[in-house]
């Protein structure tokens, strides 16, 4: 479950760590809108929800952590992995699959005119579901608004399988 009251949740509004959130995210972060089937009242339906990851080898793991307390979410731990010396490793990946942190994210990647060119059409593209997700809260998806965001899914996550209709 994620943690939706992160203990240091002010700093999301101090500009200096908003920087070194975008700084961190442009490096090594990723996004991306998972698409999922929800039974809900006996009946299947398709749903989106944003994802936000960022991962760090172990001897970086306070970064995550701290991302974690900011924004919330969750760390995960991975199995380990070999580094460039060959050795083994663990890694350790913040994961934020919220509408409200995804918000959060995508919020302050989209402030500053610093865009790395790959990603800007990500986060624009996070933007514009974001705003369909809130616009219609718990409602059913119509047919074209289930399009619309599988050509965002499309932009977001370009290797994602696409909604069977």
């Amino acid at each position: 479950m994620e943690n939706m009251n992160p203990p240091l949740a002010h700093l999301a509004d101090d500009p200096l760590w908003r920087a070194e959130f975008r700084g961190l995210f442009w490096g090594e972060g990723w996004l991306g809108i998972d698409m999922y089937k929800n039974r809900r009242h006996g009946k299947m339906y398709v749903a989106h929800r944003p994802s936000f990851q960022i991962a760090q080898a172990e001897d970086n793991k306070a970064m995550v952590y701290h991302v974690q307390e900011v924004l919330g979410g969750t760390v995960y731990e991975r199995k380990a992995l070999y580094n460039s010396n060959g050795a083994k490793q663990m890694t350790f990946t913040w994961m934020g699959r919220s509408n409200g942190i995804a918000r959060k994210a995508t919020d302050i990647l989209r402030e500053e005119s610093f865009y790395i060119d790959k990603k800007a059409p990500k986060v624009e593209a996070m933007h514009e579901f974001l705003l369909i997700v809130e616009s219609l809260g718990r409602k059913p998806r119509g047919e074209e608004v289930l399009n619309r965001m599988d050509d965002l899914r499309a932009i977001v996550s370009p290797n994602a399988k696409r909604r069977e209709g």
